[in-house]
């Protein structure tokens, strides 16, 4: 029986990939820096922005990983929201869930003030628990987070799922032990997921519905 479950943000509820990609390429411009990797940009999804912006830096260019950031969140999210859109039904699924009796939680790898623009763009807001990177030590795949959550409610991984759209959300969700679901929604490509070996993969969201009916 589902007692939990805890999602992602960006990729699952809300697209934000392009807003991000948008932001971190604008920064890079407006300081003459080139573009890095896309595929190592995309690997770190699911990590933190941080570590997007390092990532996607070229070589010769990763000792302005920290300044790049803190540029970076000069203009994300508050000047990218045009550039985000909550998916399609994802309110009423977030709903189908409450009505079921299932506590919802969000575990995200954004920061704080990110984490309350994105959920900002909801209607729902009900959720139980809404972490943010800062809430708890070490970054995805570890699963910390996780398991701070299902402890503070006193639930079994057995009774929790968790929905991601990375590889690392994969990990993170099997190192802790819980029901992993993966959308197809995110910026990271399908069958690297596959690979990764989910508990479920779905076309987005909203097809949870199908699991829990």
């Amino acid at each position: 029986m589902i007692k939990l479950i805890i999602t992602d943000i960006g990729g699952v509820l809300v697209k934000t990939d392009r807003a991000i990609i948008q932001c971190i390429e604008k920064v890079f411009q407006e300081n003459n820096i080139p573009l890095g990797s896309r595929d190592k940009l995309l690997s770190a999804f699911g990590v933190s922005i941080f570590d997007y912006v390092k990532n996607y830096l070229p070589e010769g260019y990763k000792d302005k990983a920290s300044y790049c950031y803190e540029e970076f969140k000069k203009i994300y999210p508050s000047k990218a929201t045009h550039l985000m859109k909550v998916f399609p039904q994802t309110n009423e699924t977030l709903r189908y869930i409450k009505n079921k009796h299932i506590i919802i939680c969000v575990l995200s790898c954004m920061i704080k003030q990110e984490v309350q623009v994105n959920l900002s763009l909801l209607d729902f807001k009900d959720f139980e628990i809404v972490f943010s990177l800062g809430d708890y030590a070490h970054k995805r795949p570890l699963p910390n987070g996780l398991n701070m959550i299902m402890k503070k409610l006193n639930v079994l991984p057995s009774e929790t799922i968790y929905i991601g759209d990375t590889v690392n959300d994969i990990k993170m969700a099997k190192n802790a032990g819980v029901i992993s679901i993966a959308v197809k929604t995110g910026a990271q490509e399908n069958n690297k997921l596959e690979q990764a070996r989910p508990d479920y993969l779905l076309k987005n969201f909203s097809k949870i519905k199908e699991i829990l009916n």
